[in-house]
């Protein structure tokens, strides 16, 4: 439940609402430049949906949920320290919902964990929580840009000549935090044992 609250209600605050009022108001894009970057998120979900399914498929759950979930953290990072220009910016996006789209492997720890009886009861939860910590993040996001602060960048690689950084930074760190979280809740998932794959003979 933690593991895809953090990374699909990240999905579900950023890429749904945040990310184009961000790339808008604090980057100076356009609104087709706004548009275009967030639609590389879905995109990366796309893909990094089916090879985080093969990938689970072939290895188990365990590593592909801790790699997507470090991956997601270390491009909000990325985002966090440094002002992107547009022509990387697009690129980030496109691995930002790559990253996150690991998220869907919580709900194969579930199926793999609960009882037959319990799975469809643990999978409306989980899916439930995750829409209740993108809905609680939206609205912590612009509390946080709507309170005064001095205007100072939190912390940076490289000095940014956008004046409202520093407001985005401020916004963007309920973000990561939920990623976060994500990353912490990965690290107590406990493997199953792989299945073999029935021979002719057996089944």
């Amino acid at each position: 439940m933690l593991f895809y609250s953090g990374l699909f209600g990240t999905l579900l605050s950023f890429a749904n609402l945040w990310n184009i009022q961000f790339q808008l108001n604090y980057f100076g894009h356009s609104v087709k430049q706004a548009a275009m970057m967030n639609a590389m998120i879905p995109l990366g979900v796309t893909v990094g949906s089916i090879l985080a399914g093969l990938w689970a498929d072939r290895a188990g759950f365990v590593i592909p949920a801790r790699v997507y979930a470090v991956l997601s953290l270390a491009l909000f990072l990325t985002l966090f320290l440094v002002s992107l220009p547009a022509s990387l910016a697009g690129g980030a996006m496109f691995f930002v919902g790559f990253g996150l789209s690991g998220s869907i492997l919580a709900l194969t720890a579930v199926q793999k964990h609960l009882p037959a009886e319990a799975r469809a009861l643990g999978t409306a939860l989980v899916v439930t929580a995750a829409y209740v910590v993108g809905g609680i993040i939206q609205p912590l996001v612009g509390a946080t840009i709507n309170a005064p602060h001095s205007g100072t960048e939190l912390l940076v690689l490289a000095e940014s000549t956008l004046p409202g950084f520093a407001t985005y930074q401020r916004g963007l760190l309920w973000v990561l935090g939920a990623v976060v979280l994500a990353v912490v809740a990965s690290l107590f998932f406990k493997p199953t044992e792989l299945r073999p794959k029935p021979t002719p003979a057996s089944e």
